[in-house]
């Protein structure tokens, strides 16, 4: 990647981070690209939720998936299509 390449990708970063938090696009939940969200708090939050479910007598169960490479080979018209579809359908579960 050329240096050229590098700056504009580092601006194009900047400048989509700043419309999701500006337009409130992703949900609170959503660690990975935040500034002032960490592993640590992701998991601090997750065995809080955890251990407020046992209290109640419910169940807890999890899955984990490895996602480094993930996008690799992602059609990416195709995922930009899917993921405006499910926004719009707003068919996924909040765990408050």
């Amino acid at each position: 990647m050329t240096s050229f390449s590098k700056v504009l990708e580092k601006i194009m970063c900047q400048r989509l981070l700043k419309h999701i938090n500006i337009n409130n696009i992703l949900v609170n939940e959503w660690f990975g690209c935040r500034s002032d969200s960490s592993m640590e708090i992701a998991s601090y939050n997750l065995v809080n939720e955890i251990l407020k479910a046992l209290s109640n007598k419910s169940k807890v169960g999890g899955i984990s998936f490895d996602l480094e490479k993930a996008f690799d080979f992602v059609n990416q018209k195709n995922f930009v299509i899917q993921i405006t579809v499910l926004w719009n359908n707003r068919k996924y579960v909040y765990f408050n």
